[in-house]
């Protein structure tokens, strides 16, 4: 596949856009650090990199082909992925080492059968604040393979359709993460729990769960909104709000958030304080920002003396 961009050395973009390309994007082999870029549209896939990758405040969507495949060390924050309606697209393939921090990855579609529309992990991936939602098609949203290894802490799994796929000797492990309002849960060999999750259904998902786990009760989460091509498109708009009412709110760890490091998660993905005992998933409940508040406020005006 050709590319846009070969990148051998060491190569940083900022405020870049890489659109419609008859072509694959990027394809780095050596060091890439793209901030405030855009990679969109293109024919061939957004981001091939066998080298070290960072991507800051990036949208990749669209690709004919998909959004990234990985085979070396890529760190993703603050990031938007999305690889809308195409034929076989999947948002990331990762054979190498990832981590996903306070971003989002949404509106993965595949219209005909492929292994996975928003992941399909042969290697080590970890998500942390990170939602991914509404994503359909496929076998599976997110297929771990076997030998593969996949972390999730503080993140909201959320209307996708299937759900995350653990092929035989494939390790998932979930901390203070939500898998709600999916077509099933997961699949596969056992979800091990490392404590304070919230998974509305157990049919067919199998979890080797803790005492401080939530299971098989209402997330009762609100509807993701925004979207790619809606500007902005940013992990900021595309979050799972929490009623305030679900058992999410101040249902995580009491001792606080912590990532794969053991480090303090201090901020949802939004970048707001997590505030009292930590929420679980992506977002932390702010009284200030409830989504309700939105959506009663201009009829109690209305009806006011």
């Amino acid at each position: 596949m050709n590319f846009a961009v070969q990148n051998e050395g060491e190569l940083k973009v900022t405020n870049g856009i890489f659109y419609s390309f008859n072509s694959g994007a990027i394809n780095n082999d050596g060091s890439i650090v793209l901030t405030s870029v855009r990679l969109m549209g293109n024919y061939g896939l957004g981001l091939v990199s066998s080298g070290q990758a960072i991507l800051d405040d990036t949208v990749i969507a669209s690709n004919r082909f998909g959004g990234i495949a990985n085979s070396g060390v890529m760190t993703i924050t603050h990031s938007v992925i999305s690889e809308m309606g195409d034929w076989f697209t999947t948002a990331i393939g990762n054979s190498g080492t990832l981590t996903v921090e306070d971003s989002a990855i949404v509106d993965s579609i595949n219209f005909y059968t492929t292994p996975a529309t928003a992941l399909y992990n042969t290697g080590s991936a970890t998500f942390i604040n990170t939602t991914i939602a509404r994503s359909s098609g496929g076998d599976a949203t997110i297929f771990n393979a076997g030998g593969a290894d996949l972390h999730f802490y503080n993140s909201t799994f959320a209307y996708n359709s299937p759900g995350i796929e653990n092929a035989p000797g494939g390790t998932v492990t979930l901390q203070n993460t939500i898998l709600a309002q999916n077509g099933g849960n997961c699949f596969g060999d056992p979800l091990q729990s490392l404590g304070f999750n919230l998974v509305d259904d157990t049919t067919g998902c199998t979890i080797i769960a803790t005492p401080d786990d939530f299971l098989d009760i209402p997330a009762l989460l609100f509807p993701v909104k925004g979207g790619v091509s809606a500007p902005p498109a940013n992990e900021e708009t595309l979050f799972a709000p929490l009623a305030f009412s679900s058992p999410a709110v101040n249902g995580g760890n009491p001792a606080g958030c912590f990532d794969d490091q053991g480090n303090a998660i201090l901020t949802d993905q939004r970048g707001l304080p997590r505030t009292g005992t930590c929420d679980i998933g992506a977002y932390e409940y702010i009284a200030a920002f409830d989504p309700l508040q939105y959506l009663w406020l201009p009829a109690i005006l209305n009806f006011s003396p």
